[in-house]
């Protein structure tokens, strides 16, 4: 059956310290909350047309990316409990040595969320004061719309991934500050020594660890919509 879609109005619902729906024909991309984490957009993010309204469309062969520098952000500081949802589409899938990053405040240390290649295994993974912490097999393929969440709980240093909607791993990350002064990026990680090649829509970042009912709802929220072969 057909996934139902994450519509901003239902992420509303969760009080995400930002919200980016990725709506403008390029340039800054804008928070829809009132916090006002407005993105930066680094060497022209394309767009198209997507799950509602527009994606934000990377290529990696352009250094494409989005952010916002530390200094600028607004309680995007990861000193606590956290979590990361979004939708993404590979135009490419990583490679060895070639990491595809969805969100990262990363540059040697803090935390990052990414697609990664290890001994021929495809793996969806986060790290936490460590470039990989919780690694879990998985197998995606280009041109399919996926709903990825990360959370993260201080206390324990439990990370759990989920994938449209399911609870795919867990895993025990440092439980020390991943708070950093990198940029909050999307798309990219370390200053361009890794990014992502395809769309990414809907991407919020919440300053709690949603549970697994909350994710759930994330990814079921809202009327289905045509699913059309979008480009």
């Amino acid at each position: 059956s057909l996934p139902q879609l994450s519509l901003a109005s239902s992420v509303s619902d969760f009080s995400p310290v930002s919200h980016w729906t990725c709506d403008e024909e390029g340039g800054v991309r804008y928070d829809s909350t009132a916090t006002g984490n407005d993105l930066t957009d680094n060497n022209t993010v394309g767009f198209n047309t997507s799950l509602l309204g527009n994606s934000c469309v990377f290529n990696v062969s352009n250094s494409e990316y989005l952010s916002i520098v530390d200094s600028s952000l607004v309680s995007l500081d990861s000193s606590a409990d956290f979590s990361i949802s979004t939708w993404v589409k590979f135009s490419s899938l990583p490679s060895a040595g070639n990491d595809r990053p969805f969100v990262s405040k990363w540059n040697g240390g803090g935390w990052l969320f990414y697609s990664r290649v290890g001994s021929g295994t495809q793996y969806i993974s986060v790290g936490i004061n460590s470039a990989v912490n919780v690694s879990i097999a998985w197998s995606p393929s280009i041109s399919t719309w996926y709903h990825l969440v990360f959370t993260y709980t201080k206390s324990s240093g439990n990370v759990s991934i989920y994938v449209n909607g399911s609870l795919l791993g867990s895993g025990t990350a440092s439980t020390n500050n991943p708070d950093n002064a990198h940029p909050f990026a999307i798309g990219m990680y370390e200053m361009g020594a890794a990014l992502f090649d395809g769309h990414q829509d809907e991407i919020s970042f919440f300053d709690y660890a949603l549970d697994a009912t909350d994710v759930t709802t994330l990814y079921n929220s809202a009327t289905p919509l045509d699913y059309r072969d979008w480009e």
